[in-house]
């Protein structure tokens, strides 16, 4: 698990806090104990509550609680919950194969019913994922204006109004 590297020491802040004892170079702005602040940044991330978390973490309430006000904390815990999402994800779009084959597969039922309901099933999710792929492309498209200063393709800058 990469740790922050890059940032300046604060001796003010985390388990070192007030001794006068400043932390290594090595681990700017994150505790010595560095088994315990990403088990409970996990935790956080998974839902868990600041005494749960402590608890998996084997340190105090208080000790999470002053690592959640630090901004190397926070960006862990957002940083886990957006691999998670991603996870989530790839699980879905996994599932979704599986899914449009199998009803592919109903469309060949014996029972009419069955094979009308699969039917009418993917013509109305094909049709949502086109109209969402043009939503998709046409807000890259404004994306690009934007950054090209704001002005629509064959079109020019009048410089204000009469």
């Amino acid at each position: 698990m990469a740790e922050p590297e890059d940032k300046p020491v604060d001796t003010t802040a985390g388990p070192d806090a007030g001794g006068g004892r400043e932390r290594p170079a090595e681990s700017p702005n994150v505790p010595r104990r560095k088994s315990s602040w990403p088990l409970a940044a996990a935790a956080i991330a998974a839902g868990h509550e600041v005494k749960s978390a402590a608890r998996l973490a084997g340190v105090s309430r208080k000790t999470v609680s002053r690592w959640q006000a630090r901004d190397w904390f926070l960006e862990r815990v957002e940083q886990i919950r957006g691999e998670a999402v991603r996870r989530a994800q790839g699980r879905l779009s996994d599932s979704m194969v599986t899914a449009a084959e199998t009803l592919r597969k109903l469309m060949r039922d014996e029972d009419a019913s069955i094979r009308y309901r699969a039917s009418s099933k993917l013509i109305e999710l094909g049709i949502r994922l086109r109209e969402t792929l043009d939503l998709e492309d046409r807000v890259q498209t404004l994306e690009q204006i934007l950054q090209a200063g704001g002005q629509l393709p064959g079109t020019t800058d009048q410089g204000g109004q009469g």
